[in-house]
């Protein structure tokens, strides 16, 4: 489901928030996203999608988002950002790696990047390769999709593209005090 949070007349951008686990797409307005969407000069309009779990735990929600909302978004607007909290951020760049061609950029807030047991080696192997910048992905998809958030280097490997400049969509990343 999507609800459009701010519409402007004649915009050639949107916002599409994508809410995190257990999050609704109302959680926005209370933080004020919306406000601020509309207090600023890009001259975008937000909406919000909500995906249900099962979309994101059978690696079909970079699909579902393409096929149902991006697609048809792209025949309105000239520029789409996906703007991703949590799970939302995960599945943000998840729909950027498999539709590069429908995200203009990405911005990621306080995003989930898999969980501990399959990011704890990772990163690691991140720090010793002297940092994002330098790492590159020696890992193929998973086998069976559900293992994703368990071997989420294609991620990393996403953020890593983004960290060194090569041609994708732009990132903006924010987090938190205690993320």
């Amino acid at each position: 489901a999507a609800e459009v949070l701010v519409e402007r007349p004649q915009a050639e951008c949107v916002l599409v928030f994508l809410p995190g686990i257990g999050d609704s797409p109302e959680l926005f307005k209370q933080h004020g996203f919306d406000a601020a969407v509309k207090a600023g000069d890009a001259r975008c309009e937000m909406l919000t999608v909500n995906g249900d779990f099962a979309y994101y735990r059978d690696a079909v929600f970079p699909q579902r988002l393409a096929d149902e909302w991006l697609t048809p978004l792209r025949k309105r607007y000239t520029r789409i950002w996906l703007v991703g909290v949590s799970l939302g951020g995960y599945g943000a760049v998840q729909t950027a790696r498999a539709h590069p061609e429908l995200v203009d950029g990405v911005v990621l807030i306080s995003p989930f990047l898999g969980v501990p047991k399959g990011t704890k080696a990772l990163v690691d192997r991140i720090d010793a390769e002297g940092g994002l910048e330098n790492f590159h992905s020696t890992a193929a998809a998973p086998k069976n999709p559900r293992r994703h958030f368990m071997e989420p280097e294609p991620v990393w490997d996403w953020l890593a593209a983004r960290s060194r400049g090569e041609p994708g969509p732009a990132l903006i990343m924010a987090w938190g005090d205690a993320d």
